[in-house]
């Protein structure tokens, strides 16, 4: 699914996202969304042995892409 109808088709969605779907939906790697929850940047949920996302966070996020721009830093 495009990152544009994924996104209309969670517009309205409440509750948890997997690291799959919120990765999708923020356009970046599941391993990076993944360093996030384990580094405590962003808040998760565990069900099981699996991580959740809150749909809420991913929401305010993708109104702030530059959260997930790489940092360059000088040498």
């Amino acid at each position: 699914m495009k990152h544009a109808a994924l996104a209309d088709a969670v517009c309205s969605q409440t509750g948890l996202a997997t690291i799959a779907e919120g990765a999708a939906y923020l356009s970046v790697c599941p391993s990076k969304l993944r360093r996030m929850a384990a580094s405590g940047e962003c808040p998760t949920r565990r069900i099981g042995t699996s991580i959740r996302i809150p749909w809420a966070w991913l929401h305010e996020q993708a109104a702030v892409p530059e959260v997930f721009k790489r940092r360059k830093t000088d040498v």
